[in-house]
């Protein structure tokens, strides 16, 4: 199984530090339009995606909801589900 790329994935190939690929990433001015240019074309070609865990670590916020239920047969447990799954999905839609 291969893993995600990583900016040090990144920053070898372009030969710049992670930091730099991150400020590039991010619309950081004080990298030079070549470089930024160059990282984000390796980043491209490396179908580079940010990690979802990475950023929440960073922002602290998951954006995950978990909940716990006894059964799905119940009733009531049916409609709770299908009632946060669509106040999630309208939230989503914003």
């Amino acid at each position: 199984m291969n893993r995600p790329t990583s900016l040090t994935d990144i920053a070898k190939l372009a030969g710049v530090s992670p930091a730099t690929v991150s400020y590039a990433l991010n619309g950081n001015r004080k990298i030079s339009a070549d470089t930024t240019a160059r990282i984000l074309k390796i980043a491209q070609d490396l179908n580079y995606h940010p990690s979802k865990i990475a950023q929440g670590l960073r922002t602290r916020q998951s954006k995950i909801i978990c909940m716990l239920i006894s059964s799905f047969e119940s009733i009531f447990n049916g409609a709770l589900v299908e009632a946060l799954i669509r106040s999630c999905m309208s939230v989503v839609m914003l």
